[in-house]
């Protein structure tokens, strides 16, 4: 089920997903610090937000191209790049290419300082991953629901995707494939403690950044994970940023919001857009349903 609801969220407007990370990952949700070099450069913004949608190589689009560019870059005592190295290639010439001819043109740092604190010359290395885009656009929320019986077994399975404000409901006879399972459906079963209850997964990602909070403590239900995620969208429409502003997790490892969107960067919103927001939560209900 897990998967199934990643799929679904990792379903993209057709736009190619660009993704650039630090080597080695930064220790942040990926895209909230600029990258630093081996001795000390930093870049002036995130080198994600220096690569656009319209970036990608349309011979590369042509022939189903993508994979991961890893790039070292050599940094100028004036923070310009003098150097781009392609450390490992994605396998395709094109999309090697373009990631240098970018870094070059467009990132931009300030310096690392010798040991006077005079600006010197730096290296860096990072990666950026090129991702084909998908066919589906990205559902505005999806739900998944089950009865959890006393006894552990599960029955009514049910997932809701909504799109553009259009539910779809969908049924599922073998709840095996439609619940969560592992650690995680063992911990949902301890927070029952053995009572008879209908269980609610939902993953609901809010476009308008204006939009209230959702509000999630109800009556009839009890809220036992949540996590409340801010998105930073650059102009070109790459997540660049992913913050987590709260986070109540299960007693097992769950879904998390900047994962999910580390998957997934690039496909998120149109341009121009500054910031999104995702919520992930699992409830159960105060009684079972009758």
């Amino acid at each position: 089920m897990t998967m199934l609801l990643l799929a679904l969220l990792g379903a993209t407007q057709p736009a190619p997903l660009i993704r650039t990370q630090d080597v080695p990952a930064p220790t942040v949700a990926p895209g909230m610090a600029p990258q630093v070099g081996l001795s000390g450069s930093r870049a002036r913004a995130n080198l994600a937000s220096y690569v656009t949608s319209s970036d990608y190589p349309a011979d590369a689009i042509r022939a189903r191209q993508e994979g991961t560019t890893w790039f070292k870059l050599t940094i100028g005592p004036d923070g310009r790049i003098t150097d781009c190295l392609i450390e490992k290639s994605s396998g395709s010439a094109s999309l090697d290419a373009a990631t240098c001819r970018i870094m070059r043109s467009r990132a931009r740092f300030t310096p690392a300082l010798d040991s006077a604190r005079k600006p010197t010359s730096d290296t860096m290395s990072a990666r950026i991953s090129w991702r084909l885009p998908l066919s589906r656009p990205i559902p505005d929320r999806v739900t998944t629901a089950f009865t959890l019986a006393a006894d552990g077994s599960t029955t009514d399975c049910r997932m809701e995707v909504t799109l553009n404000g259009n539910p779809e409901r969908r049924l599922s006879p073998d709840c095996t494939h439609a619940r969560p399972s592992g650690p995680y459906f063992e911990a949902i079963k301890q927070e029952a403690k053995g009572v008879a209850t209908q269980v609610t997964i939902e993953i609901l990602l809010i476009r308008d950044a204006a939009a209230p909070w959702p509000v999630l403590d109800q009556r009839g239900r009890r809220v036992v994970s949540r996590e409340m995620a801010r998105l930073q969208v650059a102009p070109g429409g790459q997540v660049v940023g992913c913050a987590v502003l709260d986070h109540r997790p299960l007693a097992a490892p769950m879904m998390r919001a900047c994962s999910v969107v580390g998957s997934r960067v690039g496909q998120y919103t149109a341009a121009g857009a500054s910031e999104m927001r995702m919520v992930i939560y699992t409830a159960l209900a105060d009684t079972a349903p009758r």
